[in-house]
């Protein structure tokens, strides 16, 4: 994790070294964004499926003595719903993406005539 944020850094300090920044280092950037908020909501919606499923499964499992077999099955079953999630999660992405593509869009198009101290600070504003 050091070494990431240490090249991080050293990455961002060269970029600053540059009077101008091209197009293609901001639009760059701007995809980095895009990656790093596309995993937040994947991880975030993985992390609450795995609780929910853990719970609801170690429930199941400590109360199998009470149930018929039937019925047993019919809840572990039940549980299994990640085909369901999976689909669930791709489109909730796909609509956070397009939103977010046509709000940095619209940065993008401002941002070509500023220069990259400005840039830079809107860059750590949308990091936080």
């Amino acid at each position: 994790m050091e070494r990431i944020c240490s090249a991080r850094t050293e990455n961002t300090n060269n970029l600053r070294s540059v009077e101008t920044l091209s197009l293609s280092n901001r639009f760059n950037l701007e995809q980095s964004i895009r990656s790093i908020r596309a995993l937040k909501l994947l991880i975030n919606c993985n992390t609450l499926v795995f609780a929910l499923l853990s719970a609801v499964t170690t429930t199941i499992h400590f109360n199998s003595a009470r149930l018929t077999k039937a019925h047993y099955l019919a809840l572990v079953e039940a549980v299994h719903i990640l085909p369901l999630y999976g689909i669930a999660v791709s489109l909730g992405v796909y609509s956070r993406l397009q939103s977010f593509n046509n709000n940095q869009t619209k940065q993008l198009k401002m941002a070509i005539q500023t220069k990259s101290d400005v840039y830079f600070d809107q860059f750590r504003r949308q990091m936080q």
